[in-house]
């Protein structure tokens, strides 16, 4: 019979084999610590009379006998017997033992802590206590730009330059559609009368008032005045905007060409600049409700201000031009005089048949 062969699951280990590590079954020496056969990482430390604990790695400069030093950024700050608290990264001039110095753009500025304005000067509101005329319904427009009309022609008749007239328009402002229908027209002709037409409540402009703005001798004018004339058709389409466009002086651009300036200026800067003089720009005033009628006295105080200040501006400017182009005419005068001036010379000096100047005779 063959020879039974146990599996190698069942198969028993001897008793007699010893085990693979030799030193397993060693006494401990005398003077060995207990648990020395275990196996700790190199930088393991093992504290006196204690079990081992697993410590984390030592860093440089570590407190010896504390906690392990937590890892922080370079630059930062431990104040001394204090837990390590993190700081921003230190600013120059810094304030020392306070709160670290914000960092700020380059091109912020403070403020200073006096609260006085001594280098600004004091410059006066604009003082109005001319008559304002004030026209709410159809009739009394047309009437009163007959009126004008009428005025003018006259005014042409004693002169032969064109006739100013300054102009403006007030309409209210709403958060949801923006500006809304033009609702004022203002109008000076003199510097101590205003008129003011409530178109608000027009379904279409006068034929007188138009007529009026279309004349050829009247020059209309205003800060940002065209923008005005395209917005006023927009809202009355009767209203030909083309027909005054090519005649309108815009005072911004006026005041850049005598001054060799460029940029936009608003009709409170120009009275700051020319007349020396401030507007009462104030909001309540100028976002206020427009096309109610009839409008406060603020409000029209406020609106013939505006058309006020237009007319002495170019009056201003005007005076200014016309220097000026004395000024071109008296240099242009003085340089034909020194023309005329040489060709005299020219022709009173003596004739030579030589094209250079005869050697002087040697004494």
């Amino acid at each position: 019979m063959s020879k039974r062969v146990l599996p190698l699951w069942a198969r028993r280990e001897p008793t007699n084999r010893g085990p693979k590590n030799p030193t397993a079954n060693k006494a401990p020496e005398e003077g060995a610590t207990e648990g020395a056969g275990k196996r700790f990482r190199r930088d393991s430390v093992f504290p006196s009379d204690e079990a081992p604990v697993m410590q984390s790695i030592p860093i440089k400069d570590a407190p010896v006998g504390g906690a392990p030093k937590q890892r922080f950024r370079r630059d930062s700050v431990f104040p001394s017997d204090e837990a390590p608290v993190m700081q921003s990264i230190p600013v120059k001039d810094a304030p020392v033992g306070g709160a670290p110095k914000q960092r700020l753009r380059q091109d912020s500025v403070f403020p200073s802590t006096d609260t006085t304005y001594s280098n600004v000067p004091y410059l006066p509101y604009v003082q109005y206590t001319g008559e304002i005329e004030y026209y709410t319904n159809l009739p009394e427009i047309a009437w009163r730009s007959n009126e004008l009309m009428l005025q003018i022609t006259k005014q042409l008749q004693e002169t032969e330059n064109d006739i100013p007239l300054a102009f403006d328009m007030e309409w209210p402002l709403t958060y949801k559609s923006g500006s809304d229908r033009t609702a004022l027209i203002q109008l000076c002709l003199q510097t101590d009368c205003c008129i003011l037409f409530q178109v608000s409540t027009l379904r279409r402009l006068p034929a007188a008032l138009t007529h009026l703005l279309y004349h050829p001798r009247v020059v209309l004018h205003g800060v940002n005045i065209k923008n005005d004339f395209r917005k006023l058709q927009r809202d009355y389409p009767e209203f030909k905007a083309e027909m005054v466009l090519q005649r309108c002086v815009d005072l911004g651009q006026w005041y850049n060409r005598l001054y060799n300036v460029t940029g936009l200026l608003s009709l409170a800067k120009l009275t700051e600049l020319c007349l020396g003089l401030r507007l009462n720009k104030s909001t309540k005033v100028r976002i206020s409700r427009w096309d109610i009628s009839p409008l406060s006295e603020e409000q029209k105080l406020y609106a013939a201000i505006d058309v006020y200040v237009g007319q002495k501006l170019y009056h201003s400017f005007a005076e200014k031009q016309r220097q000026r182009e004395k000024l071109l005419k008296c240099h242009a005068a003085a340089w034909s005089n020194i023309e005329c001036q040489k060709a005299e010379d020219i022709t009173k000096a003596p004739l030579s048949t030589s094209n250079h100047d005869p050697k002087p005779n040697p004494s």
